[in-house]
Formats: structure tokens, C-alpha cells, sequence
């Protein structure tokens, strides 16, 4: 069994904020082009999440096992989550396995708790490409969002539904749900950000989704997350 692990993940999930990206990097591929992302640092990430997964009694680890990475999650019930992974550190330049095995720590601890830490994948640095890392983000083109609640936005929209209603997650995602069926538009619609901002916009649409679901009961169609 693996409730009290279970448990505390979820809480651990619930109450983490966003892991910022505090790195950018520019690649320069085998192929001559290049691009740039940024990602969180195995660093910052850690720095995150340690205070977070001590309130839930949680810890982790990340030892070698012959060509293996593993990560363990532990719980102070004694319960504990093993991801493990293959990782050469056989082949390449010293600073390409340094690359390969923070790479893989990264990803494989943030994959294990479900944290979201990065927004391309840097993977042709462990490949070999050249790269430039900076500590300051630089300008890069950004993918058209203008139909989709922004993380701003949605971390406003949670903010409000969970502080002032006391709602969870998964009730403020059901009331978006309802307003996007409602005005017939997309579940991730920039528009349902303008009907729930600002504050007061949201307290009338909760008042309406609570009357009508306090009614009616039920949900409405998946399709939000």
C-alpha cells in the first residue's frame, strides 16, 4: 500500500508554486542553427521543492546504480517511489556527461513529482551541440497564446477561486468548465479570462455556477486540463 506516499504527493502537488525559470540557454545545433530556452536549474528547483516536500514528510534521493540514475521519493511512514534511469557516463567530454547527469537528475525528479520546471527540452546539450547559458532570460519569439488563459491569468483565476471561495483546483477548474460551455468558446479561451477578471467579475460568475450547481448538481464535460 501507498497511501500515506499518495497523500502527501498530492498535498505536496496542491500547495507548490510555480519552480521559476532562472536560466536561458542559447544552442547551436550540429546543423549550424540555433534557438533558445529557458529551464529552471537543478539548483533552484531543489531549493523550491525541499520546504514543501518537508511539510508533507517527504525527502528524496538521487544515487547511481552501476549505469543507472535512480530517484527516490521517501515518505516518514516508510513508504517510498523509485523512477530509475539508464545514463551513460562512459562516452563524451567531461562537460557533456556533467550536461547528461544534471540533465537526467533534472528531469527525472521533476518528472517523478510532476513539477513542470522547463519550456523546451534541452536534450541537444547533452547531445553534444554548443551552447551558451546566461542569467538573464533573453528576448525570444513566443508561440501564439492569444487563445489560451496565460499562466498569469490562471494563477489570478486559482488565487481568487481558492483564497476567497475556498474551492480547490479541480472545483475552480469545473466552474471555468461550466463558464466555457456556458459561452459556448474553448475551455482554455482567453475569453474566459475576461469574464472571471477582476475579482468582482469572478465573485458574480461564482454566485451563478454555485446557484446552478447547488440546483442542478453534476459537472460539466471534461476538456479544461
Amino acid at each position: 500500500m501507498m497511501e500515506n506516499i499518495a497523500k502527501a504527493l498530492n498535498a505536496f502537488q496542491k500547495e507548490l508554486p510555480e519552480v521559476k525559470m532562472d536560466a536561458t540557454v542559447k544552442v547551436q545545433t550540429k546543423s549550424g542553427s540555433s534557438y533558445n530556452f529557458k529551464y529552471a536549474t537543478l539548483g533552484n528547483i531543489v531549493k523550491t521543492i525541499t520546504p514543501y516536500l518537508a511539510k508533507q514528510g517527504l525527502s528524496f534521493t538521487q544515487p547511481f546504480d552501476g549505469d543507472f540514475l535512480k530517484t527516490i521519493l521517501y515518505h516518514t511512514s516508510g513508504e517510498s517511489i523509485t523512477s530509475c534511469i539508464p545514463i551513460d557516463v562512459k562516452s563524451g567530454t567531461m562537460q557533456e556527461v556533467g550536461s547528461r547527469i544534471s540533465y537526467l537528475k533534472r528531469y527525472s525528479l521533476t518528472s517523478l513529482l510532476g513539477v513542470v520546471s522547463d519550456s523546451d527540452d534541452d536534450a541537444n546539450i547533452a547531445d553534444g551541440n554548443a551552447y551558451q547559458k546566461t542569467d538573464k532570460q533573453t528576448s525570444e519569439p513566443k508561440a501564439d497564446r492569444s487563445n489560451d488563459i496565460t499562466e498569469k491569468q490562471w494563477g489570478f483565476i486559482k488565487s481568487i477561486g481558492m483564497k476567497e471561495h475556498e474551492l480547490t483546483e479541480e472545483e475552480v477548474i469545473e466552474l471555468v468548465k461550466w463558464v466555457a460551455e456556458r459561452e459556448n468558446i474553448k475551455p482554455r479561451h482567453y475569453k474566459i479570462a475576461k469574464l472571471l477578471l477582476p475579482k468582482d467579475n469572478f465573485n458574480k460568475v461564482f454566485e451563478e455556477w454555485n446557484k446552478e450547481m447547488s440546483i442542478h448538481g453534476g459537472n460539466v464535460e471534461d476538456g479544461f486540463i
